[in-house]
């Protein structure tokens, strides 16, 4: 996937979760919209940030969805609103560093069951 289609796809993403109007019922008009989406990136949204990551790291490693994979991918979307993300699985841990290598936002400390036990007896 080019970086442009990924663009695109994020934009179309993102789009989609955008609400038709306020919460005191002014509909928000498709310019509005457009020039919002002009400014924003998938950064701004830390949880869908590390969704995407996570997805493209999914399609480049051919890796299949299955029911672990997906728990997983919902799982580390948390990551930027912890502070410790408590795990003994090698393959998430990899995965979680892959994805979260130059983000514009902090993420959780990894610790595992033991690291976690030691630092909270």
């Amino acid at each position: 996937m080019t970086p442009a289609i990924v663009q695109n796809t994020e934009r179309l993403y993102i789009e989609q979760l955008l609400p038709t109007e306020t919460p005191s019922r002014v509909v928000i008009d498709a310019d509005s919209k457009n020039r919002f989406l002009s400014a924003c990136q998938m950064t701004d949204f830390p949880c869908l940030a590390l969704e995407a990551r996570a997805t493209h790291d999914n399609w480049r490693e051919e890796r299949q969805l299955n029911r672990n994979n997906f728990m997983d991918q919902q799982h580390l979307m948390a990551l930027p609103y912890v502070d410790f993300f408590i795990t003994d699985d090698a393959r998430l841990r990899t995965l979680i560093a892959r994805i979260s290598e130059g983000l514009p936002f902090p993420i959780a400390t990894l610790l595992s069951k033991v690291e976690f036990d030691r630092r909270y007896p």
